[in-house]
């Protein structure tokens, strides 16, 4: 009993049992990938009699292969066009309050998430109460961690986006200004 509890079978097995409860715990990075296939590998080492490592190894490899392609396929995550990659690239998002959303809290689900299958944000209102279930507007990112936000509606939409503009070009400006200065 004790050589089944150290041999390498059980290891890998509670390893990849380990990462999959980690990531139901912490969804979103992308631990479930690694767990299926250590966990797979495990159960397969349990049934395979053979105990050696360039059995183990093999695989290990096969079914990490298997997994990433199963997963790939699968298409966990959504079309690649809805993923991004950090927290700068969520301004000019739009999703949905699932709270009221006041200058110093509430919650959104956006329609893009960060790279997980997690779409919703700890999100505050620079202009005053957002009722829950209202459509909003991502104005800045703040990084990922808090996002800021206002209503969307379809007459403050093309008055949002014309801003947005205005603030790019400024920016553009300005990064080129500093381009220029030598200090």
């Amino acid at each position: 009993m004790i050589e089944l509890l150290y041999s390498i079978e059980t290891i890998i097995l509670l390893l990849g049992l380990t990462l999959i409860i980690m990531e139901s715990v912490l969804p979103g990075i992308d631990l479930i990938v690694a767990g299926t296939a250590l966990l797979t590998s495990g159960i397969i080492l349990f049934l395979i009699p053979i105990s050696s490592p360039i059995v183990t190894i093999l695989t290990l490899t096969v079914i990490s292969y298997l997994t990433i392609k199963g997963y790939d396929r699968i298409d966990l995550y959504g079309p690649q066009g809805d993923k991004t990659s950090d927290g700068s690239s969520l301004s000019h998002a739009e999703g949905i309050a699932l709270e009221d959303i006041t200058p110093n809290k509430g919650r959104v689900r956006l329609n893009r998430g960060i790279g997980t299958m997690n779409r919703d944000f700890q999100a505050r209102s620079p202009i005053g109460k957002i009722r829950e279930g209202t459509k909003i507007y991502v104005k800045d990112s703040g990084g990922g961690n808090v996002l800021e936000v206002v209503p969307l509606d379809d007459t403050k939409r093309d008055e949002l986006y014309d801003i947005r503009d205005i603030e790019d070009k400024e920016e553009k400006l300005e990064n080129k200004e500093n381009q220029y200065n030598i200090n």
